[in-house]
């Protein structure tokens, strides 16, 4: 099998779905673009394979986004740490 092979297409597409899962959106996103352009290119635009792929990169992109929009959690529960405001008196 080399790079061309539709197994090393698919194992590509694989690893491109666990890094998104574990975090590392923006390497699934990176994966997936060149993948889109490769099963286009090996498989042809209208195969299964080559469709589905930039729906999966729309996928890790809207959870990108998702995520970047989304007020950041404080771990240690609701409360602010640091200094309390002073109020005017």
């Amino acid at each position: 099998m080399g790079p061309d092979h539709p197994d090393t297409l698919t194992s590509r597409n694989n690893l491109a779905s666990w890094l998104g899962q574990t975090g590392d959106v923006r390497e699934a996103a990176r994966i997936l673009t060149q993948l889109a352009a490769d099963r286009s290119r090996i498989l042809g635009p209208d195969h299964p394979d080559a469709a589905v792929t930039p729906a999966n990169l729309a996928h890790w992109v809207g959870v990108s986004l998702e995520a970047s929009t989304q007020p950041a959690e404080r771990p240690w529960g609701g409360r602010q740490s640091g200094p309390r405001p002073v109020h005017a008196r």
